[in-house]
């Protein structure tokens, strides 16, 4: 029978249509350090150093109780630590999610016995595909500041940057009106470089067979997980026509038999996304489960360092959440 999936933007689109504000493709391109670079100095207007790369999408806590996360693209130059995120859905918390990010990225800039002195600077970039403020602004830059002295400088540049492509631009370079046009229209501009690489590399990443698998893996997951999803709602859907007729003891013991069922199933599909690179924030909005319940998972998964989905680490992680080990204060 042909199920018709949850209408999630990327997913109904082919490898080959996939542009630059697509999440697959923007960290596929974002992987080539030139490009990297010249996008981090374009959107804050300053030169870097040499870029080192920290893992791609790499999980960070701050307790084995706490949310964890995992950047799109994160970054460092020696002195300043990056992330960078591509936000192509409105999101009702995104200052409260760059708080968070920001909290933990600063977190780990400390390894244990340094001094608060060695802490660097940290700046989270959200590219937003719509407004996030709702105040037409092409840029919001948010600080630190002390109210009763706004011009004291506290000697930091640890900020939070929101990039907002449908802004009003008039008090935006051309060359930050060139890389929006390219992100909202696929403008390339014949003297814009750096526009030129992006795109080529994104020619070059629709070509590539190995990405193109990786791409067509990742979205056979997500199908997965959302068959899986409906066929629960229909077994829910069946049970609650049955119980009517059935007894209370029986009714209970099936239940209960069912839940376990549902619940492994949902954890299972949640490993494989996990695994995949999948923030918690994409499967909660994909399964239309809770964050709090797709973090408990993701939390137990990453602490039990899980890395594959077998019925046995699948029920491994079950019996972790019912202990009420991972479970959140």
């Amino acid at each position: 029978m042909e199920v018709d999936f949850i209408e999630v933007k990327e997913l109904n689109k082919k490898y080959g249509d996939l542009v630059f504000s697509d999440d697959f493709m923007f960290k596929k391109v974002m992987e080539d350090p030139e490009i990297c670079k010249g996008v981090l100095e374009r959107i804050l207007g300053v030169k870097i150093g040499n870029i080192r790369y920290h893992e791609t999408e790499k999980t960070l806590k701050q307790t084995n109780q706490s949310k964890g996360i995992r950047l799109d693209v994160y970054l460092s130059d020696g002195k300043t630590k990056y992330d960078i995120e591509m936000q192509t859905t409105p999101q009702n918390y995104i200052y409260s999610r760059s708080r968070y990010y920001l909290g933990i990225m600063e977190e780990d800039s400390l390894s244990p016995g340094q001094s608060y002195s060695q802490l660097g600077d940290n700046i989270v970039i959200f590219i937003c595909m719509a407004d996030p403020f709702d105040l037409n602004l092409c840029r919001y830059t948010i600080r630190d500041h002390v109210d009763e002295q706004l011009d004291y400088n506290l000697g930091t540049e640890t900020k939070k940057v929101f990039l907002n492509v449908s802004g009003d631009m008039t008090h935006e370079s051309p060359e930050m009106v060139s890389f929006f046009n390219y992100i909202t229209k696929q403008e390339v501009p014949d003297d814009d470089g750096l526009i030129k690489l992006i795109d080529n590399k994104v020619v070059m990443e629709r070509r590539d067979p190995d990405a193109r698998k990786e791409y067509l893996n990742m979205i056979g997951v997500y199908n997965d997980a959302m068959i899986a999803g409906r066929e629960r709602g229909l077994e829910e859907g069946r049970a609650a026509g049955m119980s009517e007729g059935m007894s209370a003891g029986m009714s209970a013991g099936m239940s209960a038999g069912k839940a376990k069922g549902e619940r492994l199933q949902l954890i299972k599909s949640i490993c494989h996304m996990r695994l995949n690179g999948q923030s918690s924030e994409n499967i909660a909005s994909i399964l239309g489960e809770s964050e709090d319940e797709i973090g408990d998972i993701c939390n137990a998964m990453d602490n039990l360092n899980i890395s594959d989905c077998s019925e046995d680490l699948v029920n491994r992680i079950y019996d972790e959440l019912q202990s009420g080990k991972f479970a959140k204060a």
